[in-house]
């Protein structure tokens, strides 16, 4: 099941029921709150938040990993084992395009708000920047010395944040190639989220801690627990 919640409220909005079987695999959101992404085994589910509904089931044709949803719905999907990431058109259900490159299985991606960048990390420790109108590469890089399990976009698409199984997170530039990392976690690094300014990066870790860092300098700034 997911469930959707009132950020200010913590009142629960709607539940969003799967049916039994396997664990989820991943969930996101619309700036807009219009629509629920999900996934479980090789399909990502498009649900309308207003009725509860599932839109449109999209078959990746290998089992997703992870999803992510831009301001102007795009889906984008992590397809795992087929060493893929697609880009749909949640309003339609329609199939956008097909990114490979990856030399692993593909573990998470994340999109800017504007839909115009997809980034993908796999379990080689590589990360992918995509232009998602043409499909090229933007860059490629090392993200960790182990499995990828999270990735994020600043706004504006110049930089991407990778953190995974060693509990080191890498900012990379790419525009001009440069790198930042950000240390302190002591367990994998399981979620990332840039600030829609650019200037803050939060991260999720099993180390049961939230951690918020200056972006541009790499600074730890606010530990939860």
């Amino acid at each position: 099941t997911v469930r959707l919640w009132d950020g200010d409220t913590g009142q629960k909005l709607k539940a969003f029921d799967h049916g039994p079987g396997p664990e989820l695999r991943g969930v996101a959101v619309g700036a807009d709150g219009r629509r629920v992404l999900s996934a479980r085994l090789k399909f990502a589910y498009v649900w309308n938040v207003a009725t509860g509904i599932t839109e449109y089931r999209l078959d990746h044709d290998a089992d997703v990993r992870g999803v992510a949803l831009s301001d102007n719905d795009l889906a984008v999907t992590a397809g795992g084992t087929d060493r893929t990431a697609r880009v749909w058109d949640a309003g339609t259900g329609k199939l956008l395009r097909v990114y490979r490159g990856h030399a692993a299985a593909v573990n998470c991606v994340a999109v800017t708000p504007d839909g115009r960048r997809v980034a993908s990390g796999d379990a080689a420790g590589r990360v992918h920047v995509w232009d998602a109108e043409t499909g090229d590469q933007v860059a490629a890089f090392r993200g960790n010395a182990q499995t990828v399990r999270a990735v994020a976009l600043s706004a504006d698409g110049l930089r991407v944040v990778s953190g995974g199984d060693d509990p080191v997170l890498r900012v990379y530039h790419c525009g001009t190639g440069q790198s930042l990392t950000l240390e302190g976690h002591t367990d994998a690094v399981l979620g990332l989220a840039f600030s829609r300014d650019g200037n803050r990066i939060a991260s999720g870790s099993g180390d049961r801690t939230t951690k918020l860092w200056d972006a541009h300098t790499g600074q730890p700034l606010l530990t939860l627990r």
